[in-house]
């Protein structure tokens, strides 16, 4: 019977917006209590969870076949044709082993990437709150089974296709399917017109509830869905690169068109000479391959893997990978203060009922929750009608509530001290956000409003002396970092106003700040980073707080969102350099903010929780969001904190100053020895010299030097973690690439002349070149470990995985020049030991070159003339 109703609902599930609700919850077999647990066992054995089927990946194969497009690659495998063409079997084994090497590292590691950035979405699951049994829980939204009765809440993302039961002010963005930017007001009653857009009375999975509450019950869950059915459609997703990676690919085509210049120019130069056409061009090929720094791509690619898992592990979900490389050059955190600055565990201290608004101070002493007067306990009471707390029973010992902080506080408080709600009927007009900072509801006749003190005071029925009596401590309270709730009443109204209310109490919490956030704040500030406090809370209370944590600011480098509204964007510009603190801010405030500091050329990473911080989110350089936040603001972040902790954000821009500091060393050191072969042959065939190099030796030597340190870079730690400037590749990388680069390459042809000028023995001159060319790639990886520090003002030994490179590479060398089986297969001569100074000498030469440039960098002539 199950079954048939199951296919029968299935194949009518698009009819439902046009039938009556009762016949609706009739039809889906379900009522407004909610479904059974045996209910939901069947029907979730019978069409499984509310999820998404997985998209057409990337498959291996078709991972490792897109390697194959790189232009680095090209050069390769248009090397190898070559060889294979003229019946040089050794270089075409070699040619190819550099093609395997390059492309199973890039399959290995974009493969893993993918996958791993997979697994870490799952840390963060949508939620849904649902009647079940006539309770109340909170479920992940995959548990959702068609009749289920869901509760829909501001700020919260729709977890399946719904039909609305009961709306109160409802409102929602449905942009995400049909390209509508204003919300749609949501209606119960029946509906005709199938368009999307016309169906007011479903709110459907993956769209935002913008405003208001209400109830429904799931119609359609997973690929059956509207927006499933979209995703079911998709066969595949175009993957986005990174800036960097965009910037290196960019790069491999200039590469590719300068290697294929070479190619012409040092062909043209050895056949001009009267060389062996085919011997040139082998070997005009193998420069090419040299000049090529293949191991680029798998580098990047490795560096933004490990980054990723280690921010992971620090407690940061990166949604977007763009953001682990736009960590590293963050120079301003708008934080805000709960939660973050703060442990978000509030305690209630106080609660000033009416009779004692007149004479009130600031002392709370004297308080208890097990001591309460009737009067607080029926404050507490009122307060509840505008709570949307859930509580979830395991059993009668263990109660978990989830919603808003003080709102939990005081739900425990009622629990534990059994103040019981009288089951009334409660209608929500207006529910809170951060730009009124107030909601209210209607419970029988009267409106209850709680919010921000000081505009709940304002708009009261006081008098204006008692009024400024009621500021002015809440103002001293604030100044001690308290934080207050007000609650006020008002009789029912058809159109509510925020006039003449009746002020019937004020909750005083506080909030213990986090011990170690003062100690991070310092680091952070340490390493270049400016930190700044932006938060709804009143000023004395942001004072307070930033005083108490290290962002030390006057009266003067405060400024309120208020005062905000009285500047033009150009007034506001001069002044935001010497602001520290953002105090009694909206979201709107917050976007306005960010956007002036970007202006000013700040890199700005931004902290935020609310539906109302997705603008701003959003148009920061990094939108962080609180994994409390509201789904809102995690689907416009570029990071989810999974611990709402400051000292996240320290360890994941540190993380990020790592990224960066390891893409620039990666990126220095393949660059700086990419001209190497181009000089020394081309230089030889113009000054009339025997050819230094064969094909073969120029691609052992190139597979040798560069692959494996530059791989063992992406696992550097990075101990110094200051930021080295907004750009990744920023003057000063490019000339230190080009300018080694250019250096080394001309002192290798001064190396090579010498050598012949002085070594009657040409074959073991050519050999102890081979030696010098190809194992100072090597050494001087220990020079690129810290670009900032002299290489006796770090442990250059540190990384073990350098360390086994540079060793795996030096053996396989020397077994070049002195087995017997390396001398036959890249015609190289035994090196006498008396000659291997030359070699210690040229090493220690070059890692003094390194050195030397970064003289120069720290210098303050640089400092002076670069742009």
């Amino acid at each position: 019977m199950l079954v048939v109703w199951y296919t029968y609902t299935m194949h009518n599930l698009h009819t439902y917006y046009n039938l009556d609700s009762e016949i609706v919850l009739e039809n889906l077999k379900t009522n407004i209590s909610g479904l059974t647990d045996l209910e939901v066992i069947e029907r979730q054995n019978m069409y499984g969870l509310n999820v998404f089927q997985e998209g057409s990946k990337n498959s291996l194969l078709k991972t490792f076949l897109k390697q194959f497009l790189s232009p680095l690659i090209f050069i390769l495998i248009f090397a190898s044709l070559i060889t294979i063409y003229l019946n040089e079997h050794i270089e075409t084994i070699v040619i190819l082993s550099a093609v395997f090497i390059n492309v199973f590292f890039s399959t290995y590691q974009e493969y893993k990437a993918e996958n791993t950035i997979d697994q870490l979405k799952k840390i963060i699951k949508n939620k849904a709150l649902v009647k079940r049994q006539d309770e109340i829980l909170e479920i992940d939204a995959e548990n959702l089974v068609i009749g289920d009765i869901v509760i829909l809440q501001y700020g919260s993302r729709v977890p399946a296709d719904i039909r609305l039961l009961e709306i109160h002010d409802l409102k929602t963005d449905e942009s995400l399917l049909t390209g509508e930017s204003l919300p749609v007001d949501k209606q119960t009653g029946i509906v005709t017109d199938p368009a999307i857009p016309e169906r007011r009375n479903y709110c459907f999975c993956g769209t935002l509830i913008t405003n208001g509450n209400g109830l429904g019950v799931v119609t359609h869950i997973g690929d059956h869905t509207e927006i499933g059915k979209i995703a079911k459609s998709i066969s595949s997703t175009k993957k986005v690169l990174t800036p960097v990676q965009n910037s290196i690919q960019n790069i491999s085509w200039y590469i590719f068109a300068i290697a294929i210049f070479i190619v012409i120019i040092v062909f043209i130069l050895g056949v001009y000479r009267g060389e062996s056409i085919l011997e040139m061009l082998v070997l005009s090929s193998a420069v090419a391959v040299g000049a090529v720094p293949e191991a680029l791509p798998i580098a990047l690619t490795v560096i933004l893997s490990i980054g990723v898992l280690n921010i992971s592990k620090r407690g940061g979900l990166i949604r977007k990978l763009s953001a682990a490389e736009t960590l590293g050059s963050t120079t301003l955190i708008l934080t805000d203060k709960t939660g973050t600055l703060t442990e978000g565990n509030l305690k209630l201290e106080n609660i000033i009922t009416a009779d004692n608004l007149h004479d009130f101070g600031v002392d709370s002493k004297g308080f208890s929750v097990d001591a309460m007067s009737a009067i607080e306990k029926e404050i507490i009471l009122k307060a509840s009608h505008n709570f949307s707390v859930v509580m979830n029973k395991n059993d009668d010992k263990d109660v978990v509530f989830s919603g808003n902080a003080f709102e939990v506080i005081l739900s425990r408080i009622m629990h534990e001290q059994k103040i019981h709600n009288k089951k009334n009927i409660t209608k929500i007009i207006l529910p809170f956000n951060s730009s009124n900072k107030y909601s209210v509801s209607e419970v029988g006749d009267v409106n209850i409003i709680l919010g921000a003190p000081d505009i709940l005071i304002i708009n009261s029925n006081l008098d204006i002396e008692t009024k400024n009596k009621l500021l002015e401590n809440i103002d001293i309270l604030s100044h001690e970092g308290k934080r207050l709730i007000a609650i006020a009443e008002k009789g029912s109204e058809k159109s509510f106003s925020l006039k003449d209310i009746r002020i019937i109490g004020i909750f005083v919490f506080s909030d213990l700040i986090r011990s170690d956030i003062e100690e991070s704040i310092r680091q952070i500030i340490q390493k270049g980073v400016m930190v700044k406090m932006i938060t709804g809370d009143l000023p004395g209370t942001a004072k307070f707080i930033g005083n108490s944590v290290g962002i030390i600011a006057d009266d003067n480098e405060i400024i309120t969102g208020s005062q905000l509204t009285t500047l033009s964007d150009e007034d506001l510009k001069e002044i935001l350099p010497k602001i520290k603190i953002f105090a009694r801010v909206t979201p709107e405030d917050k976007l306005r903010i960010g956007k002036m500091y970007q202006e000013l050329g700040e890199v700005v990473a931004m902290t935020g929780d609310g539906v109302n911080d997705s603008p701003a989110l959003k148009a920061m350089d990094i939108g962080i969001s609180l994994s409390s936040g509201s789904e809102v603001a995690k689907g416009a972040s570029d990071m989810i904190l999974i611990k709402d902790d400051f000292r996240t954000i320290v360890d994941t821009i540190s993380e990020g100053h790592t990224i960066k500091k390891n893409i620039q060393k990666v990126f220095v050191y393949l660059m700086s020895n990419s001209l190497d072969e181009v000089f020394v042959v081309a230089g030889s065939l113009i000054a009339g010299l025997t050819l230094p190099l064969n094909a073969l030796q120029i691609i052992w030597a190139n597979i040798l030097t560069g692959t494996l340190p530059a791989l063992a870079f992406a696992y550097d730690k990075n101990k110094d973690t200051r930021s080295s400037g907004k750009s990744i590749f920023d003057l000063r990388i490019k000339v230190l690439a080009l300018g080694i680069g250019t250096i080394s390459s001309a002192l290798l042809f001064i190396l090579y002349y010498v050598l012949l000028k002085n070594i009657s023995n040409i074959e073991i001159a050519q050999s102890i070149f081979f030696l010098c060319f190809s194992s100072y790639v090597l050494i001087i990886s220990y020079s690129f470990i810290d670009l900032d520090k002299y290489i006796w003002q770090y442990n250059f030994l540190s990384n073990w995985r350098l360390n086994l490179g540079v060793f795996i590479g030096l053996i396989l060398l020397f077994m070049s020049v002195y087995t017997k089986i390396g001398q036959n297969i890249f015609e190289l001569h035994f090196v006498p030991v008396y000659y291997l100074w030359i070699l210690g000498l040229w090493l220690f030469f070059n890692v003094w070159i390194v050195e030397l440039s970064k003289f120069f960098f720290k210098s303050n002539f640089f400092k002076r003339y670069s742009i």
